[in-house]
């Protein structure tokens, strides 16, 4: 039926109004609604920008939450206002609604890395979706420092520590049994003693292993001096992890275990990096057996002997790349490793 040309055109009028007052809801309702901007990969010293999504609503973000799930350090430039965020951190900065675009700088941190920032762009008001601080179950990494070998007690001196540092791991390896290592850590800058005890690991064997786990801000300090004291000949590596202990949570699903055999005189792959070491066990068959990551052996059995290690939280970080393995001198050894993906 058609309607009379008047009520024809009243019906238009009412349905355009209509369409427009919903529109105008619908994009009320986007505008006060926090928008996610898709997350990029940031590298280091490479630019990116993040466009504030909200513009296009006519009411500009007053605020946005950088989640900074990366190794780097970073410049955020926004309102001609300029913010440093630490690596694998959140941290809420305002816009003042200017509807300008982010501008985010990796200054500093591991080389050849990735690792991603997402923005969560906010209204005044609004609170972000997580609290700001550390963004927890993000991958982390660690940078070798270096290895060094001692007579005895001896000095790494002042050790540079990348400015993403949060922990320090101190590996020692003793080629004869000893009394138990000492160790001192001092924060040059700071004068602050981070660590002055014997190391608290051990590991048996024909060579006995030894490790720290010890907190550092690299904020507060550039550099350490590292002192050890022990008997015995030794070797001692230093690592510098983004993370920072005491960690409740295993990544990614839990942990994996993985166990092989290796027959006379071989070596047999238990896992990869990178991933986190909790435990290891070795059964030695007819001669000395030992699990080794790359080829640093950390735990030693003798003649038909099972040895256990149990690595305190956070663990032992195995970079990606490096291969953890059990090893036999003769017959068989049997290798068993629980690890978390890091």
């Amino acid at each position: 039926m058609e309607l009379p040309t008047p009520l024809a055109s009243t019906h238009h009028l009412f349905r355009d109004s209509e369409l427009g007052r919903l529109a105008k809801i619908a994009t009320d309702l986007l505008a006060t609604m926090a928008t996610t901007s898709p997350a990029q990969t940031l590298s280091l010293g490479v630019l990116a920008t993040f466009p504030d999504p909200t513009a296009q609503y006519g009411a500009p973000a007053a605020i946005v939450q950088v989640q900074n799930a990366s190794p780097f350090i970073i410049t955020v430039t926004i309102d001609g206002e300029t913010h440093n965020i630490q690596s694998f951190t959140a941290q809420t900065l305002p816009t003042a609604g200017s509807g300008a675009s982010m501008l985010v700088l990796p200054t500093t941190g591991p080389a050849g890395t990735q690792g991603t920032l997402t923005p969560v762009w906010l209204n005044a008001g609004e609170p972000p979706p997580m609290a700001d601080g550390q963004l927890t179950g993000a991958a982390q990494y660690a940078q070798g420092l270096g290895s060094q070998l001692y007579q005895g007690a001896g000095s790494i001196g002042s050790l540079a520590i990348p400015p993403t540092t949060r922990t320090l791991l101190i590996a020692l390896q003793a080629f004869v049994n000893g009394s138990w290592p000492s160790l001192t850590i001092v924060g040059n800058q700071s004068g602050f003693d981070y660590y002055n005890q014997p190391l608290y690991l051990k590991a048996g064997g024909a060579n006995q292993n030894y490790l720290a786990v010890v907190p550092i801000p690299a904020l507060l300090d550039k550099n350490v001096s590292i002192v050890t004291t022990s008997t015995a000949s030794f070797i001692m590596s230093v690592f510098a992890d983004t993370a920072q202990y005491d960690e409740s949570v295993f990544y990614n699903n839990g942990t994996v275990t993985s166990s092989a055999q290796a027959v006379t005189a071989a070596t047999a792959g238990l896992t990869a990096g990178p991933c986190r070491l909790l435990t290891a066990a070795v059964i030695a068959g007819t001669n000395l057996g030992y699990i080794e990551i790359g080829a640093t052996p950390i735990l030693y059995a003798a003649t038909a002997t099972a040895e256990s290690l149990s690595v305190p939280a956070p663990g032992i970080i195995i970079p990606s790349g490096v291969t953890v393995s059990v090893v036999s001198t003769a017959g068989t050894a049997n290798g068993t490793v629980n690890t978390a993906y890091p």
